[in-house]
């Protein structure tokens, strides 16, 4: 075979996979997902698969199935507590006074009103006072809130469908270790089979320790940002660390998203206990416990995290995850240490002799 035939050939076969896996991404996302369970689930599989049951060991099979249990446990148990917050929350939003909550900002939205008037930034035949009744009114609609709710916690068939692929998967993955690196070497020319192997041992090792430790993480998050808003009286305290700690997993602005919308959270339950005066005080409480969580967040957590588990200086993963955010926003930003600890992995087995290379993968 020439060297132009293996070139074409090379081509053929790269656009063919690209397109495939743009055509089947849904099935691409599903093992995505699939492998960073079993990433995560790897250590409780070895764990129970070294215990013994009289004198023989546990089959690897029952571990896997039993750390799949455990997952599924897990998520339906977050699914169980988070219902009855939401439907509290919903229950909260419909005992609101809109005509209260405008009349307790009068003095306020008046001066404010004068003000944006003279900048030319409102018409003034459009006060800003009816503005604000109206968007409140749209807000706090409790039928719009439930909708949303509804939709949100809607189960379609193509939700189960997707459920069921995934811990398919994630079952055969927690089973068989090397089944997706055995699947993917068939695919390697064998001068390059050692170099993958390398690349796939290392990956595992990496990003197990890096998921796991973004677990640890977001749960000490809804742990800190509970315990601060409930010891400060914050209403909706649950829903607001739950949702503010899960925020985390957008590196550096999911905080900044939490704290706002815990603030919204925290509000709007004001307004439904009565208090319509209470707006700035509530606002502050969020903003102080949110940045006491995030001190210890990012002093303690992160580096342990972000550096260490995937072996990367700090200001190098700063500025990866700033440019993941400037190519693709928020959802960048989120996978953005995985790709590129494995774009370091791949670059140091095929591209060690760089002194670049060299010095990114050093730690490795």
């Amino acid at each position: 075979m020439t060297r132009s035939t293996r070139i074409i050939i090379t081509l053929a076969f790269s656009i063919i996979l690209i397109l495939s896996l743009w055509y089947f991404s849904g099935l691409v996302t599903y093992i995505i997902i699939s492998l960073v369970l079993s990433l995560i689930g790897r250590p409780l599989v070895h764990f129970i698969s070294r215990k013994k049951i009289g004198k023989h060991y546990i089959p690897i099979s029952l571990a896997a199935a039993i750390t799949l249990l455990a997952q599924v446990a897990i998520g339906v148990s977050i699914i169980l507590v988070f219902i009855p917050i939401v439907n509290q929350q919903a229950d909260i939003i419909s005992n609101i006074d809109n005509n209260r909550v405008s009349n307790s900002l009068d003095k306020s939205i008046q001066n404010i009103d004068k003000k944006l008037i003279n900048l030319g930034l409102i018409d003034a035949n459009e006060p800003l006072e009816e503005i604000i009744g109206n968007k409140i009114a749209q807000i706090m609609n409790v039928a719009t809130f439930s909708n949303i709710i509804k939709d949100l916690l809607s189960l379609t068939g193509s939700f189960f469908m997707g459920a069921f692929s995934i811990l398919f998967m994630t079952f055969f993955f927690l089973k068989e270790e090397n089944l997706f690196a055995q699947t993917l070497l068939l695919m390697t020319p064998e001068k390059n089979a050692q170099k993958i192997k390398n690349i796939l041992r290392k990956t595992k090792t990496l990003l197990g320790r890096y998921f796991i430790g973004l677990l640890i993480e977001i749960s000490s998050m809804i742990t800190l940002l509970t315990i601060g808003l409930t010891i400060l009286d914050v209403p909706s305290a649950v829903l607001i660390g739950f949702s503010g700690g899960t925020m985390n997993i957008i590196p550096y602005i999911g905080p900044v998203i939490g704290a706002s919308l815990g603030a919204v959270i925290g509000v709007v339950g004001e307004l439904g206990a009565g208090n319509y005066l209470d707006f700035y005080l509530v606002s502050g409480k969020v903003a102080l416990v949110f940045l006491a969580a995030n001190l210890i967040d990012n002093i303690i957590l992160q580096p342990l995290i972000y550096s260490n588990s995937v072996k990367a200086h700090p200001l190098e993963i700063f500025l990866v995850i700033m440019m993941a955010g400037t190519l693709a926003g928020p959802s960048g930003m989120i996978v953005a240490i995985p790709f590129y600890t494995m774009l370091r992995i791949i670059a140091g087995e095929f591209l060690g002799e760089f002194k670049l290379v060299q010095q990114l993968t050093s730690k490795i």
